[in-house]
């Protein structure tokens, strides 16, 4: 077994190569030429090309494959040894988990690019005579970089993200740059790209049987992660699984304990312990007697000392994508976390929040959804109201339309093709990228990945699905008694136990104890910002009344000078062609009353900072 970690304070290691089909004569700098016009420019050293059967050239995340958790390359070719016959289709459809597999057909002269089904982001440029595949959008900018092409930021990108928080309905962050849909992979030869479908996609969208059969089929495929993840040669100490006062920690937490495995684990809530998901997660560990720990596995080896750094820092890691996550200055370890982000499949998303509109095909209903659900301050129509331009909002809205009635061409109800839809681009654009932005410093992972689950939570009845009745329903299989613990929202519902069945209320047994803990701390990391607003109780009360992260509502003035600057320096017609003025001059100056807008001056800082620099 090899490691991408040599020690708790390695640098990250990028492993995800680009693979490059090229015009005859055309040459890229540091690219491995594997025949006449494929090449790949690799992260790392490649292995042995030769011999007559599959070899792994990389692995870009990790996750659990055939009952067996892979981490790293040796994880992906000691599998592909014992399964040396099997097809793309069925390897890469196989997956579970945010992570792309890269293999090289010596027989065939081809590589294949096998995303996990749900979309670990597989990013491509083209144009003539030049072609760029990778997981890694840095990889893809170095590539093109490499090959004398150089990639243009995107303004179009980074004023989605500013509004919903991440891209989705704008391919990627930088101009010209395509992505893969969710099921797709690729095949990449001498004769050139092949982008296929997997055929388990077509499954996710085929009705079980029954009911209990598709959630038999779900508690397989979850406890199949979780016994292969606890398994996965890491030691005990390094096996962390994230607590939290919500649902999904809490149905993995039900999964391990009905299968044996809280012993395996450490657990850990990040949260202030004056909030209620630290609170919630003690009693918790307090109850069923499990060890908490502080580790995180990562952790910043050094702090921003501004808040231009600490909004520059994630968006130039990520090369624009995501406005949270580690950076450059984070430790990297051989660690496992099981985190959250894919539970949300099995219940209603977008449909729930959406369900007082009209879910008609017209381009204005899709129209009112977008600014249902990124906000009136953004997506309204009305000039005087929305951050966007008539020509932005409307290039916006029919992108959405169209992924909307594609949903619905796969067979989906009109209710459903919304939860299809958050699955599609919040949960790949946001979710799936922070994850694999995360898998270069740990191994995060989330047992909750399946399809089965999603498939059942399709099929069901909006109302149904809105009460998240799969869920709580492998929660009453695997450890009822969690159901009527405190949680940091409701989530057992009146609508549920309708369904169901009462679910009495529980009281910890024991408020007061003290968890166990293994007494591992975060290291402290030098630096720190120097421009942080002194803390007033009318912050406070102000972020409370909000119910808005109070980090927000305290570095609302200093967010609002960068932005002023960021302001500045953009181009003036280009900046007017995209915002409306006068809500700009309201985010830079009104007394701000809600969560969302405040969110909207930090995305909007994060983004157009990292669009102006260098």
């Amino acid at each position: 077994m090899t490691t991408p970690f040599a020690t708790p304070s390695a640098v990250p290691v990028p492993r995800a190569p680009a693979v490059l089909h090229l015009a005859p004569g055309r040459t890229v700098a540091g690219a491995v030429r594997l025949s006449g016009r494929l090449a790949i420019l690799p992260a790392e050293v490649l292995p042995d090309l030769s011999g007559h059967q599959p070899i792994a050239l990389a692995l870009d995340g990790s996750g659990v494959l055939h009952g067996t958790f892979v981490r790293d390359r040796a994880d992906l070719q000691g599998l592909i040894d014992r399964r040396p016959t099997e097809s793309a289709n069925d390897l890469g459809g196989a997956l579970r988990g945010v992570a792309t597999a890269y293999l090289w057909r010596p027989a065939e002269r081809t590589v294949e690019i096998l995303p996990d089904p749900w979309g670990a982001l597989v990013y491509r440029y083209r144009e003539p005579g030049l072609d760029i595949f990778s997981s890694d959008l840095g990889a893809v900018v170095a590539a093109a970089r490499a090959a004398g092409v150089t990639l243009r930021r995107s303004l179009e990108f980074v004023t989605e993200v500013a509004a919903a928080g991440s891209g989705g309905l704008t391919p990627a962050s930088y101009e010209g740059v395509e992505t893969l849909d969710v099921f797709e992979f690729v095949r990449v030869s001498d004769a050139g790209t092949e982008i296929r479908t997997y055929t388990a996609g077509a499954e996710v969208f085929e009705p079980f049987a029954s009911y209990e059969e598709g959630l038999d089929a779900t508690q397989a495929e979850i406890e199949e992660n979780l016994r292969a993840a606890v398994s996965c040669g890491i030691p005990t100490p390094e096996r962390l699984a994230h607590l939290t006062g919500g649902l999904d920690t809490r149905l993995v937490l039900a999964a391990s304990l009905s299968l044996g495995l809280t012993d395996e684990l450490r657990y850990l809530s990040m949260g202030p312990v004056s909030q209620p998901d630290r609170a919630i997660a003690e009693r918790l560990a307090v109850e069923h007697g499990l060890r908490m720990t502080e580790w995180r596995g990562a952790h910043p080896r050094r702090r921003p000392s501004t808040i231009t750094e600490q909004a520059a820092w994630p968006m130039d890691y990520s090369h624009g994508m995501v406005t949270a996550g580690p950076n450059v200055h984070f430790s990297a370890s051989d660690t496992l976390v099981l985190s959250g982000g894919f539970g949300g499949f099995m219940k209603a998303n977008y449909s729930s929040t959406l369900r007082d509109l009209d879910q008609g095909p017209s381009l204005a209903a899709s129209g009112a959804m977008a600014e249902k659900l990124w906000g009136t301050m953004a997506y309204s129509p009305d000039a005087e109201v929305g951050l966007y331009t008539t020509d932005v909002r409307e290039r916006r809205v029919r992108r959405l339309h169209e992924l909307r009635m594609a949903a619905q061409e796969r067979g989906l109800s009109p209710d459903a093709a919304l939860d299809f839809l958050f699955i599609q681009v919040r949960n790949r654009y946001f979710v799936s990228e922070i994850t694999r932005v995360w898998n270069a410093f740990v191994h995060r992972f989330d047992p909750l990945y399946t399809l089965s689950g999603a498939r059942l939570g399709l099929s069901l009845p909006a109302e149904v699905r809105r009460e998240n009745v799969v869920g709580l329903d492998l929660m009453r299989r695997w450890a009822p008694g969690l159901m009527g613990f405190p949680f940091d929202r409701p989530k057992v519902s009146q609508g549920y136990q309708d369904l169901r069945g009462p679910v009495p209320s529980r009281e910890f047994a024991r408020p007061t104890a003290r968890p166990l803990h293994d007494g591992r701390q975060v290291p402290p990391a030098p630096g720190g910002r120097t421009d942080l607003p002194e803390m007033t109780p009318e912050m406070t009360e102000r972020a409370k009344a909000m119910l808005a992260p109070l980090w927000q509502v305290r570095d609302l003035a200093p967010a609002r000078a960068a932005l002023r600057a960021v302001l500045d320096d953009l181009d003036a017609p280009l900046r007017d062609a995209v915002f409306n003025k006068a809500r700009l001059h309201a985010l830079l100056n009104h007394d701000l009353k809600h969560r969302g807008v405040i969110r909207q001056v930090h995305n909007l800082q994060s983004a157009l900072q990292w669009l102006t620099s260098p």
